[in-house]
Order: structure tokens, then C-alpha cells, then sequence
């Protein structure tokens, strides 16, 4: 029984913790540095809130039809997906940055 009970708790805990996550626009206007919090929103057009951390949340790469990150980007645990599946989308990575963590990139046209 004690057993049954560990696992909704743990299930609880699983489930509230996901609902913290949020979604993310990058900025429509200019090319901003991807890596930098305050070139994300909570509106499709990249405005709104701004994130406050990359881990955990997810973050759609959608406006304008190129993108390059500037300097390191350290994801986390968070989820981008780069293009919305209808417009094309180009992410550039120079040789001398890099994306980590152990989230989840997507891609799609």
C-alpha cells in the first residue's frame, strides 16, 4: 500500500512541476541575440513576458526567416522548436558556439 501511495505523490509532484512550464516567441523585430532572455515573450510576436530561465520552458523560434546565436546558448532542460512547420526557418550556429543541455531541439520546414 505504502508503495501505491509513493507513486501518486510521485505522480503529483510530476504533474505540478509541468505545469510550470510556459511557451516563449522570439522577438519579431530585429535579429536579437537568441541566447539572451529579454529577446524572448509570451506573445506570438515575441512580446509579453519575458522568461526568467531557459530550463523548463519551451521556446518557439518562429518570427522572421533566419536566426544566428551570438554567443553560447546553455538550453537546459528547456525545448526549442526552431520553424512552425509551414515557413521556412534558418538557424545558424557558428563553429564557435553551441546549443547544450539536455532539452529538446526541433526542427520543421
Amino acid at each position: 500500500m505504502k508503495q501505491v501511495y509513493f507513486l501518486l505523490l510521485l505522480c503529483c509532484f510530476s504533474y505540478v512541476e509541468a505545469s510550470f512550464a510556459t511557451t516563449y516567441y522570439n522577438k519579431s523585430t530585429g535579429s536579437g541575440a537568441l541566447q539572451t532572455l529579454s529577446n524572448w515573450g509570451t506573445n506570438t510576436d515575441g512580446s509579453g513576458t519575458v522568461p526568467t530561465a531557459f530550463a523548463g520552458n519551451t521556446f518557439n523560434l518562429y518570427n522572421n526567416t533566419t536566426a544566428t546565436i551570438t554567443a553560447a546558448w546553455a538550453l537546459g532542460t528547456g525545448i526549442l522548436n526552431v520553424g512552425n512547420g509551414s515557413a521556412a526557418m534558418n538557424l545558424t550556429i557558428p563553429a564557435s558556439y553551441t546549443i547544450t543541455g539536455k532539452g529538446v531541439v526541433n526542427v520543421s520546414a
